[in-house]
């Protein structure tokens, strides 16, 4: 987990998809994320200060049977 290359390959997996240039909880998106992040990630790791962020969670109304998830 503390390989930079590692971020690097998941980033260029994760930026072309659609809806990854979405803002969410946080107005943080995939656009901009470069290595001083990668770096603040990996060194938040080892001191073990890194904390996920929540994720969004969105209620979709549904014709039949009242809303989903």
């Amino acid at each position: 987990m503390y390989n930079t290359k590692f971020y690097e390959i998941a980033y260029h997996n994760l930026k072309s998809k659609p809806g990854n240039l979405t803002t969410g909880v946080t107005p943080t998106t995939l656009d901009g994320f470069f290595s001083k992040i990668i770096r603040d990630i990996i060194n938040k790791l080892k001191n073990e200060s890194f904390k996920f962020k929540p994720g969004s969670r969105v209620i979709i109304p549904k014709a039949s049977k009242g809303k989903g998830r």
